[in-house]
């Protein structure tokens, strides 16, 4: 988005006739927009792995949760049937 934006104004600038421009230094910008683009593409992918590691934890911790209400229901059940062996 913020490349597209830059292209655009840089586009528009540049069509006035007044207008000069330093192509080593639009061209130094571009590469600037460029790696924070490649950055941001990074933060973003982290925070997808991020994410999907908090929703693997908390499934995690749903199957834990069954796991115990069922052996508490088991131990209720062998309480009440008075078989403890």
């Amino acid at each position: 988005m913020a490349y597209k934006i830059a292209r655009s104004e840089i586009e528009a600038f540049s069509m006035r006739e007044e207008t000069k421009l330093d192509l080593s230094q639009l061209k130094a910008k571009i590469r600037e927009i460029e790696r924070e683009l490649d950055a941001m593409k990074a933060i973003k992918t982290a925070l997808k792995g991020a994410a999907n590691g908090i929703r693997k934890a908390e499934d995690g911790l749903k199957e834990m949760e069954a796991s115990i209400r069922e052996t508490t229901s088991e131990i209720l059940l062998m309480i009440k049937q008075g078989n403890t062996s």
